[in-house]
Parts: structure tokens; sequence; C-alpha cells
């Protein structure tokens, strides 16, 4: 079966939400924990939110790394190759060209 372009697009941005809510829960409840004398490091200062080059030149690294990571699998393990386009098919094929981009950005943008 292959779900609807809505049900995709739901899942991915419903999914994004609660990672991303988490991640705000858990900077909040260090933040108040630690204002409350345990012995928790508080996120919120000791993680600042700036960016430098060297995070772009870091993320671009990894992008690398990781893409030439799954390339090589494709290549070397056809069961992956198989299960991958079988799964890329599965999802895909009810998107927009548009809707790649909120697909791919959207768990990216929650995670950070």
């Amino acid at each position: 079966m292959i779900p609807s372009r809505g049900s995709v697009l739901k899942a991915c941005i419903i999914t994004s939400g609660l990672i991303g809510l988490l991640g705000i829960v858990i900077r909040e409840g260090s933040h108040v924990a630690s204002a409350g004398g345990l012995p928790i490091v508080d996120c919120s200062v000791e993680i600042p939110v700036t960016f430098q080059m060297w995070h772009l030149e870091l993320i671009t690294g990894l992008v690398i790394l990781v893409s030439s990571c799954r390339y090589l699998l494709l290549k070397i393990w056809p069961d992956f190759a198989e299960s991958s386009e079988a799964a890329n098919s599965q999802v895909l094929s009810s998107l927009e060209p548009l809707d790649y981009i909120v697909v791919s950005l959207l768990p990216g943008i929650s995670e950070n």
C-alpha cells in the first residue's frame, strides 16, 4: 500500500514536532532543575546557541561521510539496496517535488 501525500507529510510534521518538543522539554527541564539546586547541568547555559564557520565545515564533512557510507552500503549490500529502494518507492512516490524539501529538512531542524 502506498501512503497518500497527506499522510506522509503529516507523519513527518508530527514526528519532527514531537522531537523538537522533547528537545525543548529537556532543555527547559535541565534549566529548572539546575536553578532549583539539583546537580544537573543547565543546558541553556552550557550549550550556547551560536553559529561559527567550523560548524558549517563539520556539518559538510558529516554529510559527506554519511552519504559516502550509504553509497558504499548500497553498492556492497544488495539486500540493503533492495530494501532501501522499496522503502523510497513506497513513501516518496506520492510526494511532489517541493515536498521532498519539507520531508528532508523538518527532521534535521527538529533535532537541532
